[in-house]
């Protein structure tokens, strides 16, 4: 289980930033200037390597889950990152946030509810200082886009599997007051807290709290976030009507990517895509 853990720092010397995304379809809205190189691999992972203004970055996509998340963040640590990143989309649970607006954590719960017949809701906070240096930035990117959208700090929780119904929805938000529900971020944090390094999470709203999301819909996505036709296909002799319910989710879905993108390149602008050192 993940256990409470202070938010101590460590930093190596070189300016190095290590990222975690569950799909490549995330880890596409990184700073594309850079030409990205894959500089090692396992049976699990593979590490993508740029440069960004003297910044080095490395990449993960770990798959979904809070276990495969931990393992990846744990191989970044084993390269010497300075600082974790974990970037995606999620779940909205707050009322009154929508696709596409954002969520900067503040702490990330795991909520293991239901698993051995009880309740388990862990939770580890995260670098405040590097919290307030990235606010600005994505604040500045989420309210000069037309539609402007929101940017909320709170909690973030990590779940075994998503959060498809409104109603479900609705108990997760009672129970853990947390903004946003993800399946990894809690993974990457417990990895950062036990190597004492600062870690940020910011995660864009794919679906919102009032949206009820078809069980369907994750099994026709592949590991990248793409469409499986095959299986759309098999789905749709059955069910039609899952065909409107997919092109509403991919327009929420890139929207959400569009609002990640624009967030990062303003922190990448501002210098905020690493925490200041101290000292």
């Amino acid at each position: 289980m993940i256990k409470e853990h202070s938010a101590s720092l460590a930093y190596p010397s070189r300016r190095t930033l290590g990222i975690v995304t569950a799909l490549s379809l995330e880890g596409a809205v990184l700073p594309q200037g850079s030409r990205w190189q894959a500089v090692v691999s396992n049976a699990s992972f593979a590490v993508r390597r740029a440069s960004l203004n003297g910044l080095d970055l490395l990449c993960v996509r770990s798959g979904p889950g809070v276990s495969a998340a931990r393992e990846a963040a744990e191989l970044l640590v084993g390269h010497g990152v300075q600082a974790l990143l974990c970037l995606g989309v999620s779940g909205g649970l707050a009322p009154g946030l929508k696709a596409a607006d954002l969520v900067l954590a503040e702490a990330v719960a795991l909520d293991g509810f239901g698993r051995d017949g009880g309740e388990s809701l862990a939770s580890i906070p995260l670098s405040c200082a590097w919290v307030r240096q990235a606010l600005p930035a994505i604040l500045a990117s989420a309210l000069t886009h037309t539609p402007q959208r929101k940017v909320r700090l709170g909690r973030i929780v990590s779940l075994e599997r998503p959060v498809l119904s409104p109603a479900h929805k609705a108990d997760l938000w009672r129970r853990s007051m947390a903004l946003a529900a993800d399946l990894e971020s809690a993974g990457v944090a417990d990895a950062a807290a036990r190597a004492g390094l600062p870690m940020l999470v910011l995660r864009a709203v794919c679906d919102s709290s009032e949206r009820d999301l078809s069980p369907e819909l994750p099994r026709l996505l592949d590991e990248q976030g793409r469409v499986r036709p095959g299986r759309l296909f098999c789905s749709l002799a059955s069910r039609p009507a899952l065909l409107a319910d997919l092109l509403a989710s991919q327009r929420e879905f890139s929207a959400a990517l569009g609002s990640l993108r624009r967030a990062v390149d303003a922190m990448a602008r501002a210098g905020a895509l690493l925490p200041e050192e101290r000292g």
